[in-house]
């Protein structure tokens, strides 16, 4: 069972013997005893199944990015406006400062 072939090329003959001219790709899996035989056959369903597992996992931290990106955009619009009102509240803070300052130095010099 060569459940394996991709490529043949026409045999050719040569001093009594067949060279392999009608050769497949996989060669020396000819050579396996049935055991090596049976594990490579059993090899191909096990890397199909651990590809189909890296896709998912694959397609799950695409969504995990897609969602960790957004909720960054949302903290950074928070961050500067956070920033932007401690800016505001700095300025009427040292407005209110300058209003007391002003208005302690009328008391003092009265």
């Amino acid at each position: 069972m060569f459940k394996f072939v991709t490529h043949i090329k026409p045999i050719i003959v040569l001093k009594g013997s067949i060279l392999p001219h009608f050769r497949l790709n996989l060669l020396p899996y000819i050579n396996y005893s049935y055991q090596e035989r049976l594990m490579l056959e059993n090899t191909l369903p096990q890397l199909e199944q651990l590809i189909e597992d890296i896709i998912a996992k694959n397609i799950q931290l695409k969504t995990q990015i897609a969602e960790l990106e957004q909720t960054n955009t949302l903290l950074t619009d928070e961050n500067e406006t956070l920033q932007l009102e401690a800016l505001d509240g700095e300025e009427k803070q040292k407005q209110t400062n300058d209003v007391l300052s002003n208005l302690l130095g009328k008391l003092q010099s009265a």
